[in-house]
């Protein structure tokens, strides 16, 4: 029998690195927002490439299963050693992921709802965190709100993960989190199957678990390295070996089909895991500190707030373009440029002003009993 040690403390240390890949994630989904993929451009043609191969959602998903289920590993060992309750724990998990993601997504939302009519027609959609399930029976994504989708995915993914992860017994949670990664493989299989639209499967909530699974899964051999450090480096030489160059190919013969598209998401998923895990760790030399410059790491520490904000860059410019009589388009990089400026001073803004003191609160609700 394994021998059993008590855990150390809840806090993993700050990997300033994933900073940096918040930043990269959210750098590819504003440019893929700003920049028109129907016109002849070799910068359009660039950035279609990207988000379609390096979307920067899905790196989000797996940075949030890695670190939420990281955290909610550590809990469950301090649940069970410091005979804390289970019921606190989750109150705090709550109440500390509120803080973080609520204020400055419902001040956003009842701005938005008095500036733009089609916020209000489904305001209630996104007030109650099911914005991918309204874009899912719309079949569409519209120009205003749409982006909260994803919000959406992740905040029901916090509702449900921590009792996903307290509550299974420690002999089947591995085989849970490979679950949870084929559900989301079968879900997106039967909905092409049944010829649902991509944009419904894209947004389906199961069809998302892989990414945040895998993120879980990396999240569970790191916690318990002394037994799966071999999983591990499998999983992570499988992200770097083979799915990078199946998405390499892809791109380079674009016709060529590498990979199939009820598996393609779940490819990606686990090249981010290598990439995620590396930068958990740390890059070295040159990429390393690059990863580590500050402006960097302090796009990453304000990421949450350019994701909320910038979507609506474009019917703000639009319609302050029309007030203004301005008839002639502006070159697309130039409005590119003047869409991420906004949308970084907006975001500063946010953070010193709003974010930033009620993250501090926080500290008022340890993940551990005093």
């Amino acid at each position: 029998m394994r021998a059993i040690t008590k855990p150390a403390k809840l806090s993993q240390g700050y990997m300033i690195q994933l900073d940096a890949l918040r930043a990269f994630a959210v750098v590819c989904v504003m440019l893929s927002h700003f920049i028109p993929h129907n016109i002849p451009n070799s910068l359009v043609s660039a950035n279609v490439a990207i988000s379609e191969w390096f979307p920067g959602v899905p790196l989000f998903f797996v940075l949030s299963g890695f670190l939420i289920t990281g955290i909610l590993l550590r809990c469950r060992d301090t649940t069970i050693y410091d005979r804390q309750s289970l019921g606190f724990t989750l109150r705090r998990f709550y109440i500390r992921r509120s803080l973080r993601i609520i204020p400055i997504y419902y001040l956003t939302l009842v701005v938005t709802a008095l500036m733009f009519k089609k916020v209000r027609d489904i305001f209630f959609w996104h007030l109650s965190y099911t914005t991918n399930i309204q874009v899912f029976i719309q079949g569409a994504f519209d120009q205003t709100s749409s982006h909260f989708w994803s919000l959406a995915t992740e905040e029901q993914f916090y509702l449900i993960w921590p009792l996903v992860i307290l509550l299974t017994p420690k002999q089947h949670l591995l085989k849970v989190i490979i679950a949870a990664i084929c559900l989301a493989i079968v879900s997106r299989f039967g909905c092409y199957a049944i010829g649902l639209s991509t944009e419904q499967i894209y947004v389906f909530p199961l069809t998302s678990l892989d990414r945040l699974g895998l993120g879980g899964l990396l999240a569970f051999f790191t916690h318990h390295h002394n037994y799966y450090a071999r999983h591990k480096q499998i999983l992570c030489d499988l992200g770097l070996w083979i799915c990078l160059p199946l998405i390499i190919f892809s791109i380079v013969f674009a016709n060529s089909k590498a990979i199939d598209l009820s598996i393609e998401p779940t490819v990606v998923a686990i090249f981010y895991v290598w990439l995620v895990s590396r930068a958990a760790d740390g890059f070295g030399g040159i990429l390393g500190k690059v990863m580590e410059l500050e402006p960097i790491v302090f796009l990453g520490k304000i990421s949450y707030g350019l994701y909320v904000y910038h979507y609506f860059m474009n019917p703000i410019f639009s319609k302050t373009f029309e007030i203004i009589g301005f008839v002639d388009k502006l070159p697309v990089t130039v409005e590119v440029i003047l869409k991420l400026v906004a949308s970084l001073i907006i975001s500063i803004l946010s953070w010193f002003y709003i974010e930033q003191p009620i993250n501090n609160l926080k500290h008022h609700f340890s993940y551990e009993k005093n």
